[in-house]
């Protein structure tokens, strides 16, 4: 009786009773709009579409989650993403053609990026300014300079980064092919 309540309780996932709930209510969710919209949601197009339009917002709660797990909280992801993007679409603007143009713009975003989290994260340890503080200040900041840039109108790449959606397929087949010879296969 011991061994079988012992295994038992050794089968518990290692969830809260509140995520618990939530993970209940997502699944009852997601069972109920497969059933009534059966032919829009469960089809290949709509979990490609999902997955390109999620990328962004799951690398931004990487970082999140590096900021978080260390203590502090980052409000400027969202505008430092705003800045990088309209920096890569003005310099594929500019005239800049080819795989030079989008390998330049590439690099800028990188650039722009990494000075924007070197500027937050002086601001939070040099500073000693909450993080809370820092990256809402930091965040209008960004956005006043993505405004600035962009002149309050659209930045458009006139659709030059559409070879790197189209290298995504490709890069998760290799991706997921080196992991599956490369663990243990018995």
């Amino acid at each position: 009786m011991n061994e079988a309540k012992k295994m038992k309780k050794g089968m518990t996932l290692p969830f809260d009773e509140n995520s618990r709930r939530l993970i209940i209510i997502l699944v009852a969710l997601l069972f109920i709009t497969g059933i009534t919209k059966s032919s829009q949601f469960l089809n290949v197009g709509n979990v490609q579409s999902i997955g390109k339009q999620l990328t962004e917002y799951g690398l931004m709660s990487l970082g999140m989650g590096v900021c978080m797990l260390s203590g502090g909280i980052d409000l400027s992801t969202v505008y430092i993403a705003n800045l990088c993007g309209i920096s890569a679409g003005l310099i594929i603007q500019s005239n800049t053609s080819g795989v030079a143009g989008i390998v330049l713009a590439c690099v800028v975003a990188l650039i722009v990026g990494a000075l924007c989290g070197i500027f937050n994260g002086f601001l939070v340890s040099f500073l000693n300014i909450p993080p809370m503080l820092a990256t809402l200040g930091s965040y209008e900041l960004y956005m006043g300079i993505s405004i600035v840039l962009s002149k309050g109108s659209t930045v458009s790449a006139n659709g030059q980064f559409n070879i790197l959606s189209a290298m995504t397929i490709p890069f998760y087949s290799v991706f997921a092919l080196y992991h599956y010879f490369d663990s243990d296969h018995e």
